[in-house]
């Protein structure tokens, strides 16, 4: 019977690979961490396109035409009139007020 022939470690094709990751760790830890999160992403595109796909379609409802009045009728904004309301307000007289707990919570 023919036995098998022994080969050395280092003829094999891999082993230079091997060599070089014990000088630079980069080749073992940090490519495929990078290559992982780059085909990941590349992976999880269609089901991200699916959700934002889902998403117009459940936003896309009808507006009531009472809702949509309200939104017509709102006042301009002024920053003047804003101000001068706020400075109508005493915000010098004020007391703190405790809010009451519900029923049956202790202190």
């Amino acid at each position: 019977m023919r036995t098998f022939q022994q080969r050395s470690w280092g003829k094999w094709q891999y082993s230079r690979y091997y060599q070089r990751t014990a000088s630079h760790p980069f080749l073992y830890f940090g490519l495929p961490f990078i290559s992982s999160i780059v085909l990941g992403s590349f992976a999880l595109t269609p089901f991200a396109r699916t959700r934002y796909e889902l998403n117009e379609m459940h936003s896309a409802k009808p507006i009531n035409e009472d809702e949509f009045k309200l939104k017509i009728n709102k006042r301009p904004l002024s920053l003047q009139e804003e101000y001068w309301r706020l400075q109508e307000k005493d915000l010098d007289n004020w007391s703190n007020k405790r809010v009451e707990r519900p029923p049956g919570e202790e202190e």
